[in-house]
């Protein structure tokens, strides 16, 4: 991990770890941790809304279900509010699915301009850690997220 001289030490340490790695909270090594906007849906258009339906239960991350934003929406979206390769998203709500953690590594259909989460889904994105890394740790821990 790259230092990070802003990031606040984690002082209820779970564990012992090796000396050369340090505890941190999730928030010191990421973006800001946010979940998406209710969005408006239309028929068709360039960008896509990524719902809990996206986060398969087994299997990777999937577009096929995701529906299209009306794109007069677009100005409540900033740039770095749109999904990257290598986010992590959790399905914030939902009897079944809440906490579900996928990986976003998608690559966007043609036509396609980008993809948002809705307010349904949470968007990790690491700084200082390696993105499949989060990934696969908070995959593990799936079942005590929230």
């Amino acid at each position: 991990m790259r230092h990070n001289p802003h990031y606040e030490k984690l002082t209820d340490i779970p564990f012992e770890i090796p000396d050369s790695w340090e505890w941190v909270k999730l928030g010191n090594v990421c973006k800001p941790i946010k979940r998406g906007k209710s969005p408006k849906y239309i028929e068709q258009s360039n960008v896509l809304v990524f719902a809990q339906k996206c986060n398969q239960k087994d299997g990777p991350v999937s577009l096929e279900k995701a529906l299209y934003l009306d794109e007069s929406t677009l100005n409540k979206y900033p740039k770095e509010e749109f999904l990257q390769k290598g986010d992590v998203v959790i399905n914030s709500t939902g009897t079944g699915t809440l906490g579900r953690v996928g990986y976003f590594n998608v690559d966007l259909p043609q036509n396609i301009k980008g993809v948002v989460p809705d307010s349904h889904v949470t968007t990790i994105r690491s700084v200082y850690v390696n993105p499949y890394y989060l990934y696969c740790f908070l995959k593990n821990k799936q079942t005590n997220i929230f």
